[in-house]
């Protein structure tokens, strides 16, 4: 099963149901896009269970931070971008939210990999906030 669009999948319906907490399975993926998320102030956190994680969502002013995550790189069509094309992406679209960059180094965020200059890497989600 592709664990990353399962991730997806759990966290846009509870975000559009006005859930306080989602399910998810407990993949290193997972936690490592679950810590930036974190980190960026998207969800509340995240608590390990058994086998899943429990991820709670944070709400402002009764609405979900998250608005959407979206796949970008699919098993069957990834998606590979230079550093220059990232800031182009990033700059152009002006949308209020960050892309979630596989590289060699790790998992970062656009501004992370700006930050770092990372050259290139997989872009894995559109985050929407």
């Amino acid at each position: 099963m592709y664990q990353l669009g399962y991730l997806v999948s759990c966290l846009n319906s509870a975000a559009k149901k006005h859930w306080a907490h989602a399910y998810v399975s407990n993949t290193s993926l997972n936690v490592q896009i679950l810590k930036i998320l974190h980190k960026n102030g998207v969800i509340g956190g995240f608590y390990f269970l058994q086998n899943n994680l429990k991820v709670k969502l944070k709400y402002y002013n009764n609405l979900c931070v998250l608005k959407k995550l979206l796949i970008i790189s699919k098993p069957g069509t990834r998606q590979y971008w230079k550093l220059t094309s990232l800031s182009q992406k990033f700059n152009k679209n002006a949308f209020n939210g960050f892309f979630i960059v596989s590289t060699p180094l790790g998992v970062f965020t656009s501004i992370d990999c700006l930050f770092f200059k990372v050259r290139s890497g997989e872009i894995l989600l559109k985050v929407i906030i």
